[in-house]
């Protein structure tokens, strides 16, 4: 399996160290998915964009909720950065960990309401 690596955060330069800067201000750190993205800065702030419309108006619950879905494709493709990342603000802030896996397994059969399980 071929791996991709980004630039570092120490030798990052133009948009990149600005894109670098932004998501160090509001996370701390540099995301690993951050510095992937740094092959195509320019993909990045599109898809940043985007899921700045999805989610302007929308609460964190109902979001990560959404992701419902990645997190089930994640899980069927072995991507555990994908469902570790979206699945722990799941556990962290509405659900209990049993409660986010079975939410990955089935979420019709995981106790949802019905707005949640249409979302």
């Amino acid at each position: 399996m071929a791996y991709l690596e980004g630039a570092a955060p120490v030798s990052a330069s133009g948009l990149i160290r600005e894109i670098y800067e932004e998501d160090r201000a509001i996370r701390g750190y540099v995301p690993n998915y951050t510095q992937l993205f740094s092959l195509r800065p320019e993909v990045y702030r599109a898809w940043k964009g985007l899921i700045g419309a999805v989610t302007g108006n929308m609460d964190l619950r109902r979001y990560e909720l959404a992701t419902i879905a990645t997190i089930a494709a994640a899980a069927a493709l072995r991507c555990t950065y994908c469902v570790v990342a979206h699945g722990a603000v799941l556990a962290s802030k509405f659900f209990t960990p049993d409660e986010v896996v079975a939410l990955a397994h089935d979420f019709h059969e995981a106790g949802l309401e019905p707005m949640d399980v249409a979302i």
